[in-house]
């Protein structure tokens, strides 16, 4: 919790020097974010059918997404085609936030062969998917471990396999409903185009039964056209 209050705190500093006008509500999400996480280990390591309950107690709530190696651990929201954007700008229970919540694109689902997750890059801080906003880079790649995505029925693993930095237009991820086939033609098309990679990455995107996106600003400063795209795989049926 110390640690948590600490990146709390830096997320504060990182948005007072952006110039954010509204700093308490993003502080609020996070802590309320820190609640849920809680309450997730709490039910990871035993906890009661109360706790499993208001583990997934917000209807908006679409997932659990954790990134080993990293401190991205967050609930994730289902985007709607209605307002695609909500979530840049809300946190998970509909509060204004300029942290946001991290959010599956309004055009696909959990369950889809392709899940693409927004997320916020937070200055300097650790917070949302400020930790990847770098992945593109070898030594941050690397350094990278599995993604886990659970729902309220399922747990499924990803492995890390590339990574990119594109412009924000970029077309190419925004790909959806793919038979296997087609996911990894895809993905050996993306490859070519990453900046890193893991040395199985071939043979990855020949396997790959599913793919998991996270994308995020590269720069840490707002306004910026640069994404960064860091895609796992799943391997497995």
């Amino acid at each position: 919790m110390a640690a948590f209050l600490g990146a709390v705190v830096l997320a504060g500093l990182a948005l007072i020097l952006a110039g954010g006008q509204s700093i308490g509500p993003c502080l609020v999400s996070e802590f309320r974010y820190q609640q849920a996480r809680d309450a997730h280990d709490a039910m990871d390591a035993g906890g009661s059918s109360e706790k499993e309950a208001r583990k997934w107690d917000d209807p908006n709530q679409a997932a659990w997404l954790s990134v080993d190696g990293t401190p991205i651990d967050y609930p994730v929201a289902q985007g709607a085609k209605q307002e695609p954007g909500f979530y840049l700008a809300h946190d998970l229970w509909g509060q204004p936030s300029q942290v946001g919540c991290p959010y599956l694109d309004w055009r696909c689902s959990v369950a889809d062969t392709h899940a693409l997750i927004y997320g916020h890059r937070v200055g300097t801080t650790d917070l949302q998917f400020s930790p990847i906003a770098n992945a593109w880079d070898h030594g941050v790649f690397d350094a990278l471990g599995a993604a886990t995505l659970e729902t309220r029925t399922d747990t499924k693993s990803y492995v890390p396999c590339f990574a990119l930095k594109v412009d924000k237009s970029y077309e190419q991820i925004q790909r959806f409903s793919m038979d296997r086939d087609e996911l990894r033609s895809w993905l050996e098309d993306m490859l070519g185009e990453a900046s890193a990679a893991s040395p199985r990455a071939q043979d990855l995107c020949r396997h790959a039964t599913k793919a998991l996106t996270l994308a995020t600003c590269a720069s840490s400063q707002a306004g910026q056209r640069e994404r960064t795209l860091l895609v796992f795989v799943g391997t497995s049926a």
